[in-house]
């Protein structure tokens, strides 16, 4: 738990630095690459540590059962973000 307090840290400390402020980008030029890798580099480890911190916790309680709860949130998450893409449903037509 306390490596994605630190990532999330780590993340708005970023945000609130470089994005809010890029004149600060051309004032160290040291963070530029840093900066470049950052945003996919955090969101990633992000979504990784907390699936991990969720296993962690449903492990022990549910076995191997969580799994059929993971694979129910992955299909209707899917199927929420194909369905918004293709059909524009439920808030309209979008792409990325």
């Amino acid at each position: 738990m306390w490596l994605l307090l630190i990532i999330n840290a780590l993340s708005v400390f970023g945000y609130a630095s470089f994005t809010l402020h890029p004149e600060l980008l051309v004032q160290f030029p040291w963070s530029q690459p840093i900066y470049a890798l950052s945003y996919p580099f955090f969101a990633r480890l992000q979504i990784i540590v907390c699936l991990w911190i969720c296993i962690r916790a449903c492990h022990p309680v549910l076995s191997w059962r969580w799994l059929i709860y993971f694979a129910v949130a992955c299909l209707l998450s899917f199927t929420m973000e194909f369905g918004g893409t293709t059909y524009g449903i439920p808030f309209g037509q979008y792409d990325y």
